[in-house]
């Protein structure tokens, strides 16, 4: 359980002694969350008002349902998103009536509160997915171009390989052309037309 029993310093060295109330009641509502959910026998169960559950509903299809055939690599990471969101809104209601929370429906207002820290965490997650993706791009771009150079042949643009060769060595054809059209500085695909028989 977080009791909060510290003192924080300032730049200079001087201890700054925290509101004792403000610690006092962070500390009661500590407890009354882990009293009323965590150790209580009784199971403690929050009933979502139809308006959030509509709100809830209304955002998986938009976000989630609605677009799944054009999401990719990233559908395993939004079909969590509702769950998601539905477990923000349950910290969010346990706050915000602490021992009583199991009294009240779950708000339209807390559902809301609670899509929009998802939004922002949802943003923040593609732009690391984005990374990993680069990243893993980069990764394989430099695994093929090591496959080239060590089994491919010299022509006029330096080491070249077939596709045919590149898929007997198990890659797969799309993927190629994927890195070829992303670093087109670094990998193209050419053609060429049969020599004379």
């Amino acid at each position: 359980v977080c009791i909060v029993k510290i003192t924080p310093r300032l730049r200079d060295g001087k201890s700054r002694r925290t509101n004792a109330q403000i610690i006092e009641k962070w500390n009661q509502a500590i407890y009354a969350l882990v009293t009323t959910f965590r150790d209580s026998k009784e199971r403690a169960s929050v009933i979502i008002s139809p308006e959030a559950e509509e709100l809830f509903n209304a955002e998986y299809n938009r976000s989630f349902a609605g677009n799944y055939d054009s999401l990719g690599e990233g559908q395993s990471f939004l079909a969590r998103h509702d769950e998601i969101a539905r477990r923000i809104a349950l910290v969010l209601h346990a706050i915000e009536h602490l021992a009583d929370a199991p009294k009240h429906q779950l708000s339209v207002e807390t559902a809301r509160a609670a899509l929009e820290i998802l939004a922002w965490f949802s943003g923040h997650q593609q732009s690391l997915l984005n990374g990993a993706t680069e990243d893993q791009d980069k990764r394989e771009l430099e695994s093929l171009q090591n496959e080239i150079t060590a089994k491919g042949f010299n022509d006029a643009t330096g080491r070249a390989m077939t596709l045919r060769d590149l898929k007997r060595a198990g890659w797969e054809e799309e993927r190629i052309k994927a890195l070829a059209a992303r670093f087109p500085a670094s990998l193209a695909i050419d053609e060429i037309s049969p020599g004379p028989k």
